[in-house]
């Protein structure tokens, strides 16, 4: 066997270490070239992500003002429902208001119809007192001529009916200079 010498194993190992290193060196660059692509992959990855997240918020916005949309819409619904039965009772007021102006003057009318009616029986009872039984009455009738009411009952209707109607064109006549 051939003894190697020494510069022969010198070689041999600068070899091997060059060869280590060269295998080292590829390993490296494979492992960089690895890494690097991982990295790529992460940050492509990254910008998917960011985008999506943009694309989300994008859409979340769009969600909240449709909502505000439709918020404002039912709200403006409301509104023109309100707005609506306003005009209906505006348009039923003046309905309303002659309404009460007509009952109002109806309760005018039944207390000045009560009035008349109560002037008449204070008139009618007058009468009664002046002109009733009693003899010393009876020759105050006769002295105011009032007498001639006990003489028939038609006649005493027809005097009456003048009486009811010169106290109804009175009132009348009142209400017009009233007015």
């Amino acid at each position: 066997m051939e003894t190697e010498s020494a510069d022969d194993f010198l070689q041999k190992k600068a070899a091997i270490k060059r060869g280590i290193s060269a295998a080292a060196g590829e390993e490296t660059q494979l492992y960089e070239s690895t890494l690097l692509r991982d990295l790529q992959i992460f940050e492509s990855s990254v910008q998917k992500t960011k985008s999506t997240l943009e694309m989300l918020d994008r859409q979340e916005q769009e969600d909240r003002d449709l909502m505000q949309s439709k918020s404002r819409e039912e709200e403006s619904v409301k509104h023109k429902e309100e707005y609506e039965q306003l005009c209906a009772t505006i348009e039923t007021l003046p309905s309303r208001h002659r309404e009460i102006q007509r009952m109002m003057q109806e309760e005018e009318m039944l207390e000045e119809k009560i009035s008349l009616i109560f002037l008449f029986h204070l008139f009618l009872y007058s009468l009664d007192l002046l002109c009733g039984p009693q003899t010393e009455d009876k020759q105050n009738c006769n002295s105011a001529k009032v007498s001639s009411l006990w003489i028939s009952g038609k006649e005493k209707r027809s005097l009456l009916g003048k009486i009811k109607v010169t106290l109804l064109r009175m009132t009348t006549t009142e209400q017009e200079e009233e007015d």
